[in-house]
């Protein structure tokens, strides 16, 4: 019995994600200024998710939108991200042996439900399809559907595996706390649909993969934006406040005051000129920082730049492995059904030279043999594979029509008058 496991689910369920989270660093000066969690810490919920918190040793719901500041997210030691859809298919696919060691597909598809999110992580109900899929095996039943039915006979599998599973729901029905469970569906997949089935879920999973990495990536991108306007904004603060500090006088015009001070006979020609030289020193100095912050910014900007650039080409890297892995697998699996194939044509091939055989010994026991006609050589080619047919080539069919033989080398309408000539002899023998 083969067991398949839903690897590819395109997202988990219920928990989409759990995180454990370290002490914010403390900030400001001394370390006395606020603390708060950085935007990529802590997922950002849909709007069918919500958040659950640990906080020393106990979990909370965050069902209002708990700021990044907020003393309960600061505390907290993990986060889950749970999915509250009402009704969410979760799909279990199992392998039933047959009659004729082959496998029938039963796929089982149960509505999920969360009740309780908090009762959910505190159980560690992190994955339903693990859970549904052992429900399931602990019937042992399940697994002996399929021994009494050929591959061929699906129908009758089908109506018998329903009718099993929903009766083993109904008496003994999955309780799961936090979570409630009803039956959805029970399908028997055909050959086809079956590979379809993997097809679609491979490209879920991609685009699972895919959204994933673009939302690390938009988290990473406005984590290192507010870092950046953070930086701005207290290098504009302490530009603004060094611009209070020299301009701490109530005369608009600092040259008027001097020029009022010089007419007014308080200052001499020297001093006039010390201080409007200061002055001058003062303003080249203030445009000279202006001019330091304006460059800063630049650089900063460009290094935010090339950053975004880097975890751009990141993402496309990421996204290009996965696609050329999946591509991969799928040539692997095409090659792996082709031998198997083959191998079926060999079988076949063989089981058709047995049963000449066999007639033969029939014909040889009853002392016949010496009434037909057979063909040596072309019975030890039919006997004796060819170098072709080891190695796995295509063996051309026994066609009807003009110019057939029939292991003996003669044509078909030959072949026919010697027999019926022979069964008249023996019916004259019968009659003497």
């Amino acid at each position: 019995m083969t067991e398949i496991v839903n690897t590819w689910q395109a997202s988990p369920y219920p928990v989409v994600e759990h995180r454990s989270l370290n002490p914010p660093p403390k900030r400001g000066p001394m370390g006395l200024g606020r603390r708060f969690r950085q935007l990529g810490e802590v997922p950002r919920p849909q709007g069918h998710q919500v958040l659950v918190y640990r906080v020393d040793g106990q979990y909370v719901l965050d069902g209002d939108g708990l700021r990044l500041d907020d003393e309960l997210v600061l505390t907290a030691t993990h986060v889950s991200l749970i999915d509250m859809r009402r009704d969410a298919q979760v799909m279990v696919l199992l392998m039933i042996p047959s009659r004729d060691d082959s496998e029938f597909a039963l796929q089982v598809t149960f509505s999920c439900t969360v009740t309780d999110a908090v009762t959910v992580v505190r159980d560690g109900v992190v994955d339903a399809e693990v859970l549904l899929r052992g429900y399931l095996k602990s019937h042992s039943k399940i697994f002996e559907l399929g021994l009494d039915y050929a591959l061929t006979q699906l129908n009758a599998v089908r109506r018998v595996a329903t009718a099993q599973v929903r009766a083993y729901a109904t008496v003994k029905p999955l309780i799961v706390p936090g979570l409630r469970v009803q039956l959805a569906s029970v399908e028997l997949l055909t050959p086809e649909e079956f590979r379809k089935l993997g097809a679609d879920l491979r490209t879920q999973d991609m685009e699972n993969r895919l959204t994933q990495e673009r939302m690390r990536f938009e988290q990473e991108r406005e984590r290192i934006a507010r870092e950046h306007e953070q930086s701005l904004e207290a290098q504009r603060r302490e530009f603004e406040r060094l611009m209070r500090q020299e301009n701490d006088t109530p005369i608009v015009d600092p040259r008027e005051a001097i020029w009022l001070a010089y007419t007014e006979g308080k200052l001499d020609t020297r001093e006039m000129q010390q201080q409007l030289a200061e002055l001058e020193d003062r303003k080249f100095t203030r445009d000279q920082q202006a001019e330091e912050m304006q460059r800063e910014e630049r650089r900063q900007q460009q290094a935010w730049d090339r950053e975004k650039e880097r975890l751009d080409i990141e993402a496309r890297t990421r996204a290009a492995e996965v696609d050329a892995g999946n591509r991969q697998q799928e040539r692997q699996w095409a090659r792996e059904g082709q031998a198997r194939a083959e191998q079926h044509a060999r079988d076949n091939q063989i089981r058709q030279l047995d049963t000449k055989l066999e007639v033969l010994r029939e014909l040889a026991k009853r002392g016949q043999l010496d009434w037909v006609n057979v063909n040596v050589d072309q019975l030890v080619a039919d006997l004796v594979p060819t170098a072709a047919q080891i190695s796995g080539a295509e063996v051309p069919a026994l066609t009807d029509g003009p110019g057939r033989t029939d292991g003996g080398g003669q044509n078909r309408p030959e072949r026919d008058a010697d027999e019926a000539e022979m069964e008249a002899e023996v019916r004259d023998e019968d009659v003497d």
